[in-house]
């Protein structure tokens, strides 16, 4: 039997390293923890890009920033389109109003809601009171419009948060909760980094226990919202997915912010739950690297619509950044190759994966012969390899 709705629920700037079912010890996340639990986790999700236009191009038209890493052609339709033909209303909720920028031409035309997510200055009173929370719950109040109306029609919602891109407005008291400096108080700034430069740790104990705030903040959305899915009657059926867009720096290599774009593991691993109907079938935690585009092929699955993909045996995963980045993900190992400078030789950087999960210990100098056949890898993916390489 085709099932009915899906619900997806998607959160700029959130890591996977942020919630507990990753592995995050540094605030609580017990709501999305329970989603795990109930759902299949995707353990390796990276992004093939840094941008958010980059996500969008992955997740619903199929096409990789590297074009050979694709599994649609060009052309090929999007996701709203696709679902569209097949009769399925995709209703677009946001309070990004950048995110039109950011998505495939032929789904400029979906059924969107923008709404207002205001310019806080100061903590909020409450959690309740946070941008991010009004938005979870003005997009609930949007499902529950659809969702009564009896017409048998199936849908698509797509609920695209700013997140950790938007306002930092954590209450006073959470971030209260998890600062552990007797020494400074804690921080109070509400607007989110772009690029800070700095090596201070007061600086980035700031940013962190701030960051970490916000994903308090984001657990109490994700279960108030799960709740008021549930109320009508959705949470049983329905497909539900949780992801992030694209990671957020917090100063591992030298900068924080939302506009941090070199290619690590803290701006392109992200988290991807994907939860379908509540039914006794056991749950998997999936190891195996995934990129955005299997999003669209499961959303297309769970319709029961064909989404044109040709198979692809994949043993990597890939991203592109700016200036000739890119970066190459296997199971054992992350090699990147930083921006061009210039004349000078590039010299790729090589990380033990998935030993080294912050990438601290760079080791391609003691791996020659890895380096050398992760570039022919590359070159075959259709990186741009520099014809001399340090």
């Amino acid at each position: 039997m085709t099932q009915q709705h899906a619900i997806c629920l998607i959160v700029d700037g959130l890591r996977a390293s942020a919630l507990g079912a990753y592995g995050a010890a540094w605030a609580p996340t017990p709501a999305c923890d329970v989603l795990a639990a109930e759902s299949i986790l995707h353990d390796r999700l990276w992004c093939d890009s840094p941008t958010l236009a980059g996500f969008y191009r992955a997740a619903w038209t199929g096409r990789h920033a590297a074009a050979r890493l694709s599994i649609r052609p060009e052309g090929a339709p999007s996701l709203p389109r696709l679902l569209g033909d097949a009769g399925i209303a995709v209703h677009l909720v946001t309070d990004d109003e950048q995110l039109p920028a950011s998505i495939p031409g032929d789904a400029q035309d979906v059924a969107g809601v923008l709404l207002e997510s205001g310019h806080p200055t100061a903590p909020a009173a409450a959690t309740e009171s946070t941008a991010m929370y009004q938005f979870f719950a003005a997009a609930a109040e949007e499902i529950a419009r659809g969702a009564t109306q009896r017409s048998g029609q199936r849908r698509l919602w797509w609920l695209h948060c700013r997140g950790f891109s938007g306002a930092w407005d954590a209450p006073t008291v959470v971030r209260d909760s998890l600062w552990s400096d007797d020494e400074l108080a804690p921080p109070t700034f509400v607007e989110s980094p772009l690029r800070v430069a700095t090596d201070d740790p007061d600086d980035l104990l700031a940013h962190r226990v701030t960051y970490a705030a916000q994903a308090t903040v984001l657990d109490q959305c994700v279960g108030d919202f799960l709740a008021a899915i549930d109320d009508l009657g959705l949470g049983e059926t329905a497909l539900v997915m949780l992801a992030g867009a694209r990671g957020f720096a917090l100063g591992e290599h030298g900068e924080t912010g939302a506009a941090v774009d070199a290619l690590f593991g803290e701006r392109l691993h992200v988290p991807w739950l994907m939860r379908p109907g509540r039914d006794d079938a056991p749950r998997q935690r999936r190891s195996d690297l995934t990129q955005p585009q299997a999003l669209l092929t499961s959303i297309c699955e769970w319709f029961g619509v064909d989404a044109g993909v040709h198979s692809q045996d994949r043993v990597a995963t890939a991203a592109l950044g700016e200036d000739g980045e890119w970066a190459l993900l296997t199971d054992e190992w992350l090699l990147r190759m930083p921006p061009a400078q210039g004349d000078e030789p590039c010299r790729g950087q090589l990380f033990s994966k998935p030993d080294d999960r912050w990438e601290a210990n760079e080791v391609a100098d003691r791996c020659p012969d890895e380096v050398a056949a992760l570039l022919a890898a590359a070159a075959a993916a259709g990186l741009p390899v520099p014809a001399a390489v340090d």
